[in-house]
């Protein structure tokens, strides 16, 4: 995957709405999820890195920045992008709020109704979940496609995964066929007690569109993590 259509697609799958309707969740995992939801709105600085099959890149993010300037590429230099590359980095410059969706606040709006214990041990619990797509007047729609699981660690009592994955293959639309997609988001805790952040994702795709073979694969790397206080 290149630079360019890693950009364009960063938040299609890891990112989703959050609507009003809400599913009943069990105990532990409601737990987790208000603590997440106290720091829904809180501003953090962090710093990107992307590996693909096309290269490494660096960035960093500080929304203390004036608006349009608070992502910096860091490696490789600016000049050395190609066209598109430059393009999309350009694309990314305009998202001045990346850093809301590092913590997982709006993960009770896109589980489904089944919850249930898909695996558990002494350490944590596995939770399965229809993902939610949309809402259409107070009606949940789950994807046809998508399931989803967050595992819960017993000690500290907080989501250390959130995966996103297609159990079979499927086409989005005529011409494609994806025959696998698994995206897995790695969390921690900032600080104890503290909010948790998602400090890796890894996405897997493969299928074939337009009666071309593709397989795509990326890690994105959030590290140097700090909460930091934003005027209005």
């Amino acid at each position: 995957m290149s630079m360019y259509r890693f950009f364009s697609s960063l938040f299609v799958f890891c990112v989703l709405p959050a609507f009003g309707v809400q599913a009943e969740l069990p105990p532990a995992l409601e737990q987790a999820v208000t603590h997440a939801e106290r720091f829904e709105g809180d501003r953090f600085a962090f710093t990107l890195s992307l590996e693909t099959g096309d290269g490494a890149y660096v960035a960093t993010f500080d929304p203390r920045l004036p608006e349009n300037a608070r992502w910096s590429l860091m490696s490789p230099p600016l000049e050395a992008l190609s066209a598109d590359e430059k393009k999309a980095y350009d694309a990314l410059v305009q998202d001045n709020t990346a850093d809301e969706d590092l913590v997982y606040a709006n993960l009770r709006h896109v589980i489904g109704d089944d919850v249930a214990v898909v695996s558990e041990t002494g350490a944590e619990v596995v939770y399965g979940f229809t993902v939610i797509e949309e809402e259409k007047d107070d009606v949940r729609i789950a994807s046809p496609h998508i399931r989803g699981e967050a595992t819960l660690l017993r000690e500290g009592a907080y989501i250390s995964k959130v995966r996103y994955f297609a159990p079979k293959p499927f086409k989005p639309n005529a011409a494609a066929k994806v025959e696998r997609l698994d995206i897995i988001q790695t969390y921690a805790p900032l600080f104890p007690d503290g909010p948790v952040v998602n400090i890796e994702t890894v996405s897997e795709v493969s299928g074939k569109a337009l009666f071309r073979s593709f397989e795509e694969r990326s890690s994105t790397v959030y590290s140097n993590v700090s909460q930091v206080d934003v005027e209005d």
